[in-house]
Order: structure tokens, then sequence, then C-alpha cells
């Protein structure tokens, strides 16, 4: 087995450089091979080696035997062997090394006890060895980046855009902000991300133009809210599901960056909260909600408070980098609507 990251995808094709994870296959079998000794091995040779397993132990002998065998055949010297690092701070789910969490701080957002748990031994690895590294300092972050939007391929995400919203008189799926629709917007902050699926859900009769490249899902039901869409989301996508709504057009990139590193796969959803209050709309629902949902469709409780009142829910407040303000903006009337033109427009 060999992880490939696109933090490195350049070098694949030619083996031009040592791929992360061949780097912790000799650090674990206490092998020592510079660059040089390295592209002295034949291209194929290269692979076979990035692809050979080092566990168990047997796997590891092998491997070990054939880094010599090569070393002799190619450069006429003898592999060098030195002993196998004794912290391997990487192979613990449960502790973040403080070299990590001391380089996350720096211009990003410290990494948190979920993600590190959730991480490949692999991905671990690759984050020690960059914080300490003096070559390669920004690598750090764009695999710090890359692991952290990875949560996504679990995940679909869907865009609430249905509802009567009789408050604000029309829909607010076409409303526009900067000259662009709300919707298109919330879309293209979601694309970045690999989630299995991306949908919109729209009430029954709903129109407007559908975004390029996302799948269209008509509410099961009239007239539920919130809940409703959201039941339908996760009764149509796959896998756990990231919700926004139109309701919050000012939602980031970043702030659905920082919700997916707080995924837990043991919740039943995973609620953003600050001293103001949650903030449901933007949230991730774990398909084990559909029978409580149904439940409450049945006995006519609609609230999204009631829901998340029961059952093992992450509640997870709002870093203070975040202005709640701006990220949780709510449109429910045409005076909150002017309200957000007039905040987007000061901050030309």
């Amino acid at each position: 087995m060999f992880c490939r990251f696109r933090f490195e995808s350049e070098i694949y094709r030619e083996m031009s450089r040592l791929p992360i994870h061949l780097r912790m296959k000799l650090d674990v079998t206490g092998i020592k091979l510079s660059l040089k000794d390295w592209l002295a091995f034949s291209l194929e040779e290269r692979r076979l080696l990035c692809e050979a397993p080092v566990e168990p132990e047997q796997e590891r002998a092998r491997f070990v035997a054939a880094v010599a065998s090569l070393m002799k055949t190619r450069t006429g010297i003898e592999s060098t062997r030195i002993s196998p690092p004794v912290d391997t701070a990487w192979e613990d789910p449960n502790k973040i090394p403080p070299v990590v969490l001391d380089r996350s701080v720096v211009g990003e957002l410290p990494v948190a006890p979920t993600e590190w748990a959730q991480w490949s031994p692999c991905q671990r690895y690759a984050l020690v060895k960059f914080a300490v590294s003096k070559n390669e300092p920004e690598t750090f972050y764009e695999a710090l980046r890359e692991f952290r939007r990875e949560v996504a391929s679990r995940l679909s995400a869907v865009v609430l855009a249905g509802g009567k919203s009789t408050r604000f008189g029309q829909d607010k799926a076409d409303m526009e902000l900067a000259g662009r629709r709300v919707v298109d917007a919330l879309v293209d902050k979601l694309r970045p991300f690999p989630f299995q699926r991306l949908a919109l859900v729209r009430a029954r009769g709903q129109g407007g133009p559908l975004p390029d490249e996302v799948d269209s899902l008509v509410d099961d039901r009239d007239g539920l809210g919130p809940l409703g869409g959201i039941l339908t989301a996760l009764m149509h996508l796959p896998g756990d599901v990231l919700v926004t709504a139109c309701d919050m057009p000012l939602v980031t990139e970043a702030l659905i960056e920082w919700l997916l590193n707080q995924y837990d796969s043991t919740s039943d959803a995973v609620i953003p909260c600050h001293p103001g209050g949650m903030e449901p709309l933007l949230g991730i629902y774990a398909k084990r909600l559909v029978p409580r949902m149904k439940d409450a469709v049945h006995s006519g409780r609609l609230a999204l408070h009631s829901l998340l009142g029961q059952g093992p829910v992450r509640f997870v407040q709002v870093p203070p980098q975040f202005v709640i303000e701006r990220e949780f903006a709510n449109i429910n009337t045409l005076k909150d609507y002017q309200r957000i033109v007039a905040m987007v427009a000061g901050q030309k």
C-alpha cells in the first residue's frame, strides 16, 4: 500500500524525491537512504519500494532485504542501518505532539483532537515531519489543509433553498448580493471540498436556474421548514450531510473548513454555537437521525432546537477569529436583507 497526497503529486511520475510514505517506511525499518541513493535505483524499483508493505514483521524484513540488495547492486555499497526512532509520536491517535500543535497555531486553526484521531498514521507522520522541517516549512500548512478538506469525501453537502419565505416576500435562493445570486455564491464556497455529492433542496414548484454540477432535490413533504429539507437530504444523499442555507449567505469557506474539522462520526450532529446560541442551519447531520426526524414530523415537532436537544449531539464553540455577526447573519425579513447588503457594501 502506498499513500499518495496532492501536496507532493508532482514527484510521483518520475519519483524524483522520496515520497513521505516511503520516508515513513524507512524510519520504521531503521534505514538511512539519501536522495542520491534513491535516484540510483531504476524508476520501476523506486515504485516497487513505495508499494512494498512493512507490516507485519515478516514484510518488514523483506523490505529491509530489498533495499539492501538494491543498494549493493546500484551503488556498490552496503545500506546504512540506524535505530528506528524511539519517539513515534505520530502513532498515538489520542495525543497531538506539541510540535504539531504549536506549528498549526501559526497562521492556521489549531489541530483538534477529533481530527488528529481520524487521520491515518501516514498523515500524522507527515505533519510531525513537516512541523520540524527547516527545508519544508510551508509544506506543513499545505498538507494540513489537504488532510482537513479530505474529511468532506465521507460526506455530502446541501444548500437549503426551499421554504415559503413568507416574511421575506420572495425566493431567498434568487436574491442577490454584490451582483450574484446567494445560492450560486454558497455553492461556490462548497465546491473546493471533495464532497460525495453536492445538492440544492428546494420546495415543490420552486424555480430558478440550478448551479452547474449540482443535484436538485425537492422536499419530500411541503411545509416542514428546515427539518424537512435536512430530512430530504439525508434520505437521498450518500453519507452524513453538511448543511448550509440561503438564510445565511455570508458563511465563509474558512468556517466550512473549520466545521469539517469538528466532524465526529459518533455524534448525531455537529452544531456550531456561540454566546448568542446554536446555529443549526450550518451543521453536519448523521443518517442515524432519520428515524428521530420522522418521529418529529409525525408528532408535529418541527423545531431543530427541539430535535438537537436529544441524543449525542456535539456542540462546538466557534473560534474568536470568526466574526459571528457576519458569518451567521440571517435573512428572515427585507430589513435583514438590507442590513446584509449594507454589510457587504461596507466591506469593499
